[in-house]
């Protein structure tokens, strides 16, 4: 088998049609689609079963309780068949060749892994945007076919998202790259890791995943577990630290981090204070270790500096539909 599509669902009643129509029209067809159902509360499981009473190609996971998408996708994990292994969330959908083309390239390249672009869909407005931010740094490295991390210049970390990516599943299994089990940020220690340990990676300029943004996404909901943001990112901190290029990766980790905790104070506004505490004692010890003048043209430096002051900034209106 070429592919296994590992889906997480949880109370995608509404959207789950149309990800796994996309799945099941792929025009690579040698592919297995496990459906994660986290203990829903809707109608997901019977949509989910119906499928794979459809076609055997789907395979459905009931979970009895709900235990976060990164345990129900280290389950699928380590289960899956496929030889490569692509993440799809229960309410986004993959455009029709997407399987074929992230197969073609990182089979012809000998790859660990290859990102490609997505589209953002707003449910609100109904816009679609081309979402490049997760390629952008490679941009110069575009025809490069054997991408080291190791070599690059640019700060290579700008988010933690594992779906717009292919990955060798040997590559996963044989450095032990699982998601975590924080319920947000779940990824971040997953991607830290696959970044760490690959060989070589390369890039597909086309938007080949779709994403949906819509005010019930679990980065908005999951308020009262803000303190995963920073467990997640202790545990990446952790996996670079064991690395030969521990200071190369540090520099684009502590950009992203620096970045990523600035725009989820401003989201979780309603927890201020003591995520304001986490954060000022996060960014105390980053500055305390780490030359932070080196990256000041690449992060909030103002606002930075204003944390390690004490002084608590003016909150700026985050849309609703608005993504780090």
């Amino acid at each position: 088998m070429k592919i296994s599509i590992i889906v997480a669902v949880y109370n995608k009643e509404k959207y789950l049609s149309k990800c796994l129509d996309s799945l099941l029209s792929q025009t690579l067809t040698d592919i297995e689609i496990i459906c994660l159902d986290d203990c829903s509360t809707d109608k997901s499981l019977e949509v989910l079963n119906s499928y794979a009473d459809r076609d055997s190609r789907v395979k459905v996971i009931a979970f009895s309780k709900n235990v976060g998408q990164g345990v129900t996708r280290n389950k699928a994990l380590d289960i899956a068949q496929g030889e490569y292994v692509m993440m799809v969330d229960g309410d986004d959908w993959l455009e029709v060749d997407a399987c074929e083309k992230a197969y073609n390239q990182i089979t012809q390249n000998k790859n660990d892994m290859v990102y490609f672009a997505c589209n953002n869909f707003y449910e609100n407005s109904e816009k679609s945007e081309f979402y490049t931010r997760n390629i952008l740094p490679f941009e110069k490295e575009f025809r490069n076919s054997a991408i080291k991390f190791s070599e690059l210049d640019t700060p290579f970390i700008q988010g933690a998202e594992t779906c717009f990516l292919i990955y060798r599943k040997d590559f996963l299994n044989k450095n032990n790259i699982r998601y975590s089990d924080e319920r947000i940020c779940e990824d971040v220690p997953f991607i830290i890791k696959a970044i760490v340990y690959a060989d070589t990676i390369s890039i597909i300029p086309e938007a080949l995943y779709n994403r949906r943004i819509h005010s019930k996404s679990c980065g908005y909901t999951c308020i009262n577990q803000w303190k995963d943001l920073f467990s997640a990112r202790k545990k990446a901190f952790e996996i670079i630290c064991k690395s030969v290029y521990k200071e190369h990766f540090l520099k684009s980790f502590y950009i992203y981090y620096i970045n990523s905790i600035l725009y989820w104070y401003k989201r979780y506004s309603k927890v201020r204070t003591p995520f304001y505490k986490e954060m000022r004692s996060a960014f105390l010890k980053i500055n305390e270790n780490f030359d932070v003048e080196s990256i000041r043209n690449y992060i909030n430096y103002e606002k930075f500096q204003e944390v390690l002051d004490g002084k608590k900034f003016q909150l700026f209106k985050v849309r609703q539909d608005e993504k780090y």
